[in-house]
């Protein structure tokens, strides 16, 4: 290994450890020199600040410490911040925060002097922030059952965290020779108006832009839950406050959600969305029932790469009055007056018949420098691929979970037009579909890299 060159050394030790933890990198280091050089840069290259109880009762000393490091400050690239304590109730004591005035005030000391450490670190790229996936918004029905958020990270908290790291990444930009931030990462971001400080500072000069978004969901979730006003705005605050103006500068988009998002109880409408510089699109719970839902996904002439996780077709859709009450557009569905689930269940009551090989093949036409697509299934909670979850429903009878994954043929039988036939039906059309896709997009790699050659 003496005579392999640092630069192919490090290129496995990168390889080796993408989807490891750093227990091997640890014991890398005790090797020697060399290798204590090369498994640090990979150790450091991320370092999170936790934010819980043993965290935040120290006073975040771990962080303070590991900052401390020159080394450590000149290796890292990425950094994470957890916002909210995880495990802590704000009720329990004893916590070194006063709520209120962290929420109404934005004053936390040792959280905010935590995150200024960042100032230091002169070659920052990414900056990802990790929010609570608990929230309450300020219109909630909950607020009339007395102070039941103890467990929530609240509106103003969120704001004022982001404050603070927008605060510490204006006085890092003043110092000289720091690289620029152009990657920005936000995990369960709550479904409201987002703060100022995001919209018109910390997405400036943004080019690789990963968003999760979170809504409010209790635990007892009703159609009061599903029906918050925030649930029916958000969609359009993604498009227009959001995305919108920083369209021209991104190369990189995510978008994501812990729920099914982008079509009931609204639509989320991408006509007319460009983004010219685009390279790489990924969506996660993305819910069509639209005939051109994903069109402006095909107007991104740029895409290379294009992920499409746990995206799925509504095929049937069952409602009480409330496409009427939500201004939904029926002109996609055909009204039918046989339905999936319980026969006392007759009226309004709407099948779609878009399937996925039609999608496919829209993708493989209309992205003509695509080089590479994924499309995944996978189970909640683990990693196991189920191609028949490609295909869903939607039933406002059925919180507090309105979507439906396909349901056995022998919990409904005796509905001869179920929806557990559809994913069996178009199977085999969608499975030649998507593989004529693939096929495209390797012949596509392949040409190119024969070009490049």
């Amino acid at each position: 290994m003496e005579k392999v060159p640092n630069e192919v050394l490090d290129l496995i030790i990168s390889h080796l450890t993408a989807h490891r933890k750093n227990d091997d990198l640890y014991q890398a280091r005790l090797v020697g020199r060399r290798w204590n050089q090369l498994a640090r840069k990979h150790i450091f290259s991320t370092i999170i600040l936790y934010n819980n109880s043993n965290t935040a009762l120290q006073g975040f000393q771990s962080w303070h410490k590991l900052l401390g490091h020159k080394s450590v400050r000149d290796t890292a690239q990425r950094v994470i911040i957890h916002t909210w304590p995880d495990g802590v109730r704000k009720d329990e004591g004893p916590f070194h925060c006063d709520w209120d005035e962290w929420e109404y005030d934005g004053e936390w000391p040792e959280f905010t002097s935590a995150i200024d450490r960042i100032i230091e670190v002169d070659h920052l790229q990414t900056l990802e922030i990790h929010f609570s996936e608990m929230c309450r918004g300020d219109e909630s029905h909950w607020h009339e059952y007395g102070p039941s958020a103890n467990n929530r990270e609240m509106p103003g908290e969120r704001k004022a965290a982001l404050e603070a790291v927008y605060k510490a990444v204006k006085q890092r930009e003043a110092r000289t020779g720091t690289s620029p931030i152009r990657e920005l990462r936000l995990k369960h971001l709550q479904n409201i108006d987002p703060p100022e400080v995001l919209v018109n500072g910390l997405l400036k000069g943004i080019e690789r832009f990963h968003l999760n978004v979170v809504q409010e969901d209790n635990a007892f979730l009703n159609d009061q839950d599903f029906e918050l006003p925030e649930n029916f705005k958000f969609v359009g605050i993604l498009r227009n406050t959001i995305l919108a103006p920083i369209a021209d500068q991104l190369v990189e988009l995510s978008i994501g959600a812990q729920y099914e998002w982008g079509l009931l109880p609204a639509r989320f409408k991408g006509k007319g969305l460009k983004f010219p510089n685009l390279k790489k699109l990924k969506m996660d719970y993305y819910a069509i029932g639209y005939y051109d839902q994903m069109d402006w996904v095909i107007d991104q002439k740029s895409l290379t790469s294009l992920h499409l996780d746990n995206c799925q077709i509504v095929t049937h859709f069952h409602f009480r009055s409330e496409e009427e009450e939500w201004d939904i557009s029926t002109d996609d569905w055909k009204s039918s007056n046989e339905n999936p689930w319980l026969r006392s269940l007759s009226r309004n009551y709407y099948t779609f018949d878009l399937r996925w090989n039609t999608i496919f093949g829209k993708i493989s036409d209309g992205l003509p420098r695509l080089t590479e697509f994924r499309a995944s299934w996978a189970e909640i909670g683990c990693t196991k691929e189920d191609f028949s979850r490609r295909y869903i429903n939607f039933a406002a009878d059925n919180f507090p979970v309105p979507f439906m994954e396909v349901e056995p043929y022998d919990r409904v039988k005796g509905c001869k037009n179920g929806p557990w036939n559809v994913a069996d039906a178009a199977h085999d059309m969608d499975v030649a579909a998507l593989e004529a896709l693939k096929q495209t997009v390797r012949e596509r790699r392949k040409d190119k890299n024969l070009y490049i050659g």
